[in-house]
């Protein structure tokens, strides 16, 4: 039994080295020119052994943005859940962006990466990290803490609006971005301001507004 276990921690670690490996000359070497060969060589193995893991190359990139969502999982399960809805929410689009910036490897792989038609095929729906997002969303719609909207929209507007700030400060490092948390807040209130019950225009104001 302990040989059994030892074999399958190794074969574990093996695995973890190689995506870690493959991750890492992915990003360098671009998609178009990353072979399953050239990897082995980074990771001081035959070729064979790759295919011990992952069926394809296809099936490795697959699984290399899989494993990035699971990080960001990790990530997104850490608010604590017994916060204000609206706290809670807030406090998951700023991890959202804290992880990206942490791991901008992971966040390159699970979301700036170009979805070819066999990636799309691997993984058909949304992860479960959007529908965390979603499910939180709505609920503050329930709660009337946001407007009442379209919460898949709502949600897709959040997303699009965390994940702007996000790829901007990984790719564009060297721009004169002020306070780095004072902007991600800026950001993050101004996204909820956007739905919030107070931000629904006031139609006497309105009215007020045309006759002058």
């Amino acid at each position: 039994m302990t040989s059994i276990t030892r074999k399958d921690r190794k074969r574990e670690q093996q695995k973890r080295e190689i995506l870690l490996a493959a991750r890492e000359l992915f990003l360098r070497e671009g998609h178009e020119h990353f072979s399953m060969r050239e990897l082995a060589k980074e990771v001081g193995c035959v070729p064979g052994t790759l295919y011990l893991y992952f069926k394809d190359k296809n099936d490795l990139v697959a699984t290399l943005v899989e494993d990035s969502f699971e990080h960001l999982m990790n990530d997104l399960e850490r608010p604590r859940t017994d916060l204000n809805l609206l706290v809670f929410l807030k406090e998951i689009m700023r991890a959202y962006i804290e992880f990206g910036l942490a791991n901008p490897n992971h966040y390159h792989f699970a979301f700036m990466l170009r979805r070819t038609r066999s990636l799309e095929k691997a993984r058909p729906r949304p992860h479960r990290s959007y529908a965390l997002l979603l499910n939180t969303v709505r609920a503050c719609v329930d709660q009337q803490l946001i407007r009442q909207v379209d919460t898949e929209l709502a949600a897709q507007g959040v997303w699009t609006g965390i994940h702007g700030v996000t790829s901007l400060m990984i790719t564009i490092p060297n721009f004169p971005w002020g306070d780095r948390d004072t902007v991600i807040d800026h950001v993050v209130d101004s996204l909820i301001e956007g739905l919030h019950p107070s931000s629904d225009a006031d139609p006497e104001t309105e009215g007020d507004d045309d006759d002058h």
